[in-house]
């Protein structure tokens, strides 16, 4: 009886030793957190050579209450973010990070911490669109210049044709010099094609009338095609400038931030996009009418809106393709439980609340 006591209980003792050796290497694992973020206001930014933003405070109450040590991995995207916990080289990603499906394969989510969603950012239509300046700007590009150039080759082989055969038959209209000759010539096909004709002026020879008659059902073609490109661009330049939501997109050219989620939605949606490093650029690029739209998470826009204090650039539409922010951490990792205990703590007390009043000025 006594040895099968000794045995339990010296079994007990190894159990409890190995128990605590467990919990001893998780906490020299988790005993100073690599948190990986990148740099996008109002979430993650540095002012003054330190890290603050929304998702950095949170993430500092939640440390608190957990009594964890941490240092920050910067890094460019949050694709990299989460790389960098699927390879180890980071336990916990802290920013505007979206919870998707790809996402939830390779590493954990906490619950999620904000809602947010895609918005469109505009430069503001006005009544200047109308102005005789903006319609001749809207004319200035190779939709309306290959049109008119291929219309003047033609008029000039026409011209050419025409003086060919008149020269030597009807020399009084069509001098057989060429300069003098090719001037008559293309001042009959042009009034030919504008107007049908001239009262004092026609070709004489078969070949001339030949020509002419060709040109005469040619110029009517010419015209309806030019008159139809005209109308067309003038179309296009109204509407592009009238932007009322995601289904106005398609056929625009529309700036986004590189590696972002929203990429991966305006690829599926096949517009057409220009990814650039940060949200400042594309704001820029909007503004210097070099793209039509930028797209990308409502409140990075919003918050960015509000920095700009401009009259010329608006938030339109609703918001769509709803996400919602999280922090990931690699997989299968204990913290998980942990950190969403404390999330739901903090949603609670009013301490999320709070932090979306002071960073977005949100009610409730």
């Amino acid at each position: 009886m006594k040895l099968t006591t000794a045995i339990v209980l010296c079994f007990l003792y190894v159990l409890t030793a190995k128990a605590q050796e467990i919990d001893k290497k998780e906490n020299e694992i988790h005993d100073k957190l690599k948190i990986a973020t990148r740099n996008l206001e109002p979430f993650s930014f540095m002012e003054n050579g330190e890290r603050k933003g929304f998702s950095i405070e949170l993430w500092s109450e939640i440390c608190k209450n957990l009594k964890m040590d941490y240092e920050w991995v910067e890094l460019n995207s949050a694709n990299e973010i989460i790389h960098s916990i699927e390879v180890g080289k980071s336990d916990v990603g802290v920013g505007a990070i979206s919870v998707t499906f790809d996402r939830e394969l390779i590493v954990d989510f906490s619950h999620p911490f904000y809602e947010s969603g895609l918005q469109i950012l505009v430069n503001k239509s006005d009544d200047s669109s109308g102005s005789l300046i903006s319609i001749l700007r809207s004319f200035i590009s190779w939709n309306v210049i290959i049109p008119v150039i291929i219309v003047l080759i033609v008029i000039f082989i026409m011209s050419n044709l025409i003086w060919f055969f008149e020269r030597k038959i009807n020399p009084s209209q069509w001098p057989e010099n060429y300069k003098p000759g090719i001037i008559e010539s293309v001042w009959f096909t042009l009034t030919t094609m504008l107007v049908g004709g001239t009262d004092n002026k026609g070709p004489l020879g078969i070949g001339g009338r030949i020509v002419t008659i060709i040109w005469m059902i040619a110029s009517t073609i010419l015209i309806s095609f030019v008159t139809a490109t005209l109308t067309t661009t003038m179309t296009v330049n109204k509407l592009s400038s009238k932007i009322d939501g995601p289904e106005d997109l398609p056929g625009l050219k529309v700036a986004t931030i590189k590696g972002s989620n929203t990429c991966d939605w305006l690829k599926q949606k096949n517009i057409s996009i220009v990814q650039l490093e940060d949200i400042t650029d594309c704001i820029n690029q909007l503004q210097k009418n070099k793209v039509d739209a930028v797209v990308y998470d409502a409140p990075i826009l919003q918050y960015e809106l509000s920095k700009y204090n401009s009259d010329k650039i608006n938030l339109v539409g609703p918001i769509f393709n709803r996400q919602y922010y999280a922090f990931p951490i690699k997989e299968n990792d204990h913290l998980v439980q942990k950190i969403n205990q404390i999330l739901l703590k903090l949603h609670e007390n009013g301490f999320i609340i709070d932090l979306r009043r002071k960073y977005f000025h949100d009610s409730y």
